[in-house]
């Protein structure tokens, strides 16, 4: 505590005048300054170098050296640098692949990998059900089948028919019919066919050239297949129209309409298959108006795959 020069009495710390006699106190003297405690920085290895982007290369890795790995921070920070750098060596050398080296279909990846490929589950024994139950499901197997699985199913349906019953009979005739292949997965042919196939399988006896020719409006709607030789036929966009006569010099000629496109020309022998339309009424060149059967084809194909829709229809 400051002391005043003339009364001697004693002041707080920072009067500057005295509390008894109001006379001026001298002023305190400055601390003296005590020397630094903290450690002088380390030297620098070498100054930053801007051209080349070094900041104290060697003082970082001296760091990363340094550090205390039993720190979790640290051990997640070298964990992930570790598997980055796994993951780019991986990739800069890992087999590049071209687009030759992919399965262009089904079948193709199916036969690339068949040795890989687990063996097909057997078909389930079909228990607790009479034996109409098991014609029934059979037929429904066999009504349109696309996989192997399918005609496995149908087997072990048929199977558990027993001997002496009223169904038996149908049941050795449809386990005939796929023993000798009659019965089996379609061709991708027919895959590809299948609208016509379909038709076909609803063509029936009471349609006729003749009747349609009478009055073709009678039989609008019922499925009709025939062979023919193209007498004039056009293509516009995915649409084409075309007259086919079916008898001597073209006189017995019908109208053909088809959502498709064809590599038929005039003169061509063609299978059609669709349904019947109609009449169709056309102002020939002399003059004439005409009146002939008009039939909206599901398929125009030559005669010979006409033979193979035939048969596969007839099939099932």
């Amino acid at each position: 505590m400051p002391e005043c020069p003339a009364c001697h009495s004693d002041n707080p710390v920072g009067a500057r005048y005295c509390n008894q006699c109001a006379s001026a106190l001298p002023a305190a003297s400055a601390p003296e300054e005590q020397p630094s405690t903290l450690p002088a920085p380390p030297p620098s290895d070498a100054a930053p170098n801007t051209a080349t982007g070094n900041f104290g290369f060697s003082k970082l890795l001296a760091r990363w050296v340094a550090t205390d790995w039993t720190d979790w921070a640290a051990k997640i920070s070298f964990a992930l640098v570790a598997c980055m750098l796994i993951l780019l060596i991986v990739i800069a050398f890992a087999p590049s692949r071209t687009a030759s080296d992919y399965p262009k279909s089904y079948d193709e990846a199916v036969a690339k990998h068949k040795d890989s490929l687990p063996p097909p589950s057997p078909p389930v024994t079909p228990i607790n059900r009479t034996p109409a139950e098991h014609l029934d499901r059979a037929r429904s197997y066999l009504a349109d089948p696309q996989r192997q699985y399918d005609l496995d199913q149908a087997r072990a349906e048929l199977e558990q028919i027993p001997k002496g019953d009223f169904y038996y009979p149908e049941a050795r005739t449809l386990l005939a019919k796929l023993a000798s292949g009659k019965i089996r997965l379609p061709s991708e042919f027919e895959r590809s066919h299948a609208a016509a196939i379909d038709t076909l399988r609803q063509v029936g006896l009471e349609v006729t050239y003749g009747k349609l020719k009478k009055n073709a409006d009678r039989f609008v709607g019922q499925a009709w297949a025939f062979t023919g030789k193209v007498l004039e036929i056009h293509e516009q966009g995915s649409t084409t129209t075309a007259r086919i006569g079916i008898g001597g010099y073209g006189l017995d000629a019908i109208y053909v309409e088809c959502r498709c496109t064809t590599e038929f020309v005039e003169g061509n022998a063609v299978f059609v298959v669709g349904k019947v339309q109609g009449n169709y009424t056309y102002d020939t060149v002399a003059g004439w108006t005409l009146t002939i059967p008009q039939v909206n084809a599901v398929a125009i194909v030559t005669p010979g795959d006409g033979a193979k829709l035939r048969a596969a229809a007839q099939r099932r």
